[in-house]
């Protein structure tokens, strides 16, 4: 598609794109979007070279694969950004539907739900959290690594890009630290989303709970 803008630039020549039927225009905040796109593959370079630093430090074995899997994950995600940096630059379709909306919900709440009863979601809802969890791996004088596990489900009949928050908070609910991700979910299915945050003492002994702030773009 981009070969196909260029060369239409090069000969003078109108591009028309149609969705579903429908002439397709860019979204009037696309110039916000760029920047929000631009943003978290600016912050992903950074976890992807971190990731990469830490699977180097092992020569092999189970932790060597999943440190690798993590960093291969990310790079996906980082290719599905960067599709949507280039879809909003040059004004280009993108064949998914994208909405967007924002939830929360704490570890200790969603197990309680899971053993009781089913969550109730609206009906318009097509998508849920089914897991926020952290644990210490790691710890020294001056941090402790939060290993954090998200995972989510995709209800609807279409894949959806998510971006999440994970919030490491003191018990009256203040932010100590914040780690974020990005993925892209097939049709009716769920992802498990992993990571690590390094939060540094003394915050790091006060984290007593962590939340999930989801986006659905």
């Amino acid at each position: 598609m981009l070969q196909q803008r260029a060369h239409a630039s090069l000969f003078r020549i109108g591009l028309r794109y149609s969705v579903d039927g429908q002439s397709f225009n860019p979204p009037e905040d696309a110039a916000v979007q760029l920047g929000l796109v631009e943003h978290e593959l600016a912050e992903f370079e950074v976890k992807i070279a971190e990731a990469e630093i830490n699977a180097a430090r092992y020569s092999g074995g189970l932790v060597q694969a999943i440190s690798l899997s993590t960093v291969a994950q990310m790079k996906q995600t980082q290719a599905m950004l960067d599709q949507r940096r280039l879809a909003l630059k040059f004004s280009l379709p993108q064949y998914i539907g994208f909405k967007y909306g924002m939830t929360s919900a704490s570890s200790t709440d969603l197990i309680t739900a899971n053993k009781h009863e089913e969550p109730t979601m609206p009906k318009e809802k097509q998508w849920r959290i089914v897991e926020i969890d952290s644990r210490v791996t790691e710890s020294n004088n001056s941090w402790w690594r939060y290993a954090w596990r998200l995972t989510l489900a995709n209800d609807s009949q279409q894949p959806m890009m998510f971006s999440a928050t994970i919030e490491f908070q003191d018990a009256d609910g203040f932010v100590i630290d914040q780690d974020s991700e990005n993925g892209l979910i097939p049709t009716l299915s769920e992802k498990t989303f992993t990571g690590y945050k390094l939060v540094t003492i003394p915050g790091a002994a006060k984290v007593a709970k962590t939340m999930a702030k989801v986006g659905v773009k």
